[in-house]
């Protein structure tokens, strides 16, 4: 898929994200998820106010699992 689902368009919050996405790799101390349903990456990082930030992300970061 081309194009962002309407979850990825809305962008991921708090710890899980959406629905949709599963955990691909970690990228140093942060997790890259992946979208089910569009093929997005996401990383995840955590906040010194434990919360969480999220960057849409290309495929060719971090370390792939099988």
């Amino acid at each position: 898929m081309n194009s962002a689902c309407p979850k990825c368009e809305a962008g991921p919050s708090d710890a899980s994200g959406h629905d949709d996405l599963f955990t691909e790799s970690f990228h140093g101390g942060d997790l890259m998820l992946k979208c089910r349903t569009c093929g997005s990456f996401w990383i995840r990082k955590a906040t010194t106010d434990a919360g969480f930030t999220w960057t849409r992300s290309a495929s060719s970061q971090g370390a792939l699992t099988p």
